[in-house]
């Protein structure tokens, strides 16, 4: 079985600055993603330098990816969020026990995407 090897917040950071690109559906979404990498970039560094299992720190991690992806799609479908900043956005989207519930996840998504959004919570509001 392949072990999962601790990055670095650095090693972290550089694979975040390509998500804007995966989450855009049109060139006009970029700033909004690089707007939540920029507001994610602090949890990843915590969770890198916290004593989690780097499993754990990937899991949490890709679920970042995630409501990113839901936040820009979101935006997508509504317009005018696009004039909206980041951070606005993630406080409508991120409530103390859970995430956003995304349509075609599985039970044990939803769960995994509920518990990164409530630590996330708990950081953005500490």
């Amino acid at each position: 079985m392949p072990t999962t090897r601790r990055k670095t917040p650095e090693q972290l950071i550089a694979e975040m600055r390509r998500w804007p690109e995966t989450w855009a559906g049109l060139p006009e979404h970029v700033p909004l993603g690089e707007g939540l990498v920029k507001c994610f970039a602090p949890f990843v560094r915590s969770l890198a330098a916290s004593d989690l299992a780097p499993p754990t720190v990937r899991r949490h991690f890709d679920n970042l990816w995630t409501l990113g992806g839901y936040v820009v799609k979101q935006a997508g479908y509504y317009p005018e969020n696009l004039e909206r900043t980041a951070e606005a956005l993630l406080d409508e989207e991120l409530a103390p026990d859970e995430g956003p519930w995304i349509a075609d996840s599985t039970e044990a998504e939803q769960r995994s995407l509920d518990a990164t959004c409530r630590k996330f919570y708990k950081f953005r509001h500490a």
